[in-house]
């Protein structure tokens, strides 16, 4: 037995019948909420047995809604629709190469009309919550350390400045200290040799 697989999409929820193999038979269009997308598959099991009309043919006979449509498509493939008593289309099969694999896709979806349905949708959803949540840690965790490397930094250039101050004083009295010393020197020096000389 096949299944309805709900699934959502970017403006609402859509489902696909699938078959026992998990192959896509047909996919419904979308709609804007889940209830109304399960109503469409309740809407489906009630008119599935409606009568096949062929397109293709222009003597066939045609019917009222509810009926299955098949017909050619620009690239010239087969394909089938179901529309609804309202007139509008609730499933689409994908594109066949001959009529009879196109016929074979309606009476697939007729056979597995009472399946099961699988919500896909809510286990969509959750790997999406988490995500955002995993992430917005990461990022405060960089911001934190930054003002603390630019306190270290600050503190360890503090430090330079004040032992560059502390050398500039040290060379600055040893500079003072050198030029007093040898004017002392040289001015004691000089009676010495005029004494010499007498």
């Amino acid at each position: 037995m096949g299944k309805y697989v709900i699934r959502k999409s970017k403006v609402g929820f859509y489902f696909n019948v699938e078959a026992s193999n998990g192959q896509v038979i047909a996919t419904a269009q979308s709609y804007k909420s889940k209830p109304s997308c399960k109503a469409a598959i309740v809407a489906l099991k009630k008119v599935a047995n409606a009568p096949i009309e062929d397109l293709t043919v222009k003597d066939a006979p045609r019917f009222s809604n509810p009926k299955w449509q098949v017909y050619q498509d620009r690239k010239n493939e087969f394909r089938f629709r179901l529309v609804a008593s309202n007139g509008n289309n609730l499933i689409w099969g994908e594109g066949y190469s001959t009529m009879q694999s196109c016929k074979a896709g309606v009476l697939s979806v007729q056979q597995n009309v009472n399946s099961e349905i699988d919500d896909k949708s809510v286990a969509e959803k959750k790997p999406a919550e988490k995500k955002p949540a995993a992430k917005k840690p990461a990022a405060k965790k960089p911001a934190a350390k930054k003002p603390a490397a630019k306190k270290t930094a600050t503190k360890k250039t503090a430090a330079k400045k004040a032992a560059k101050k502390t050398t500039a004083k040290k060379t600055t009295a040893k500079k003072t200290a050198a030029k007093k010393a040898p004017a002392k020197k040289t001015a004691a020096k000089k009676p010495a040799a005029k004494k010499a000389k007498k």
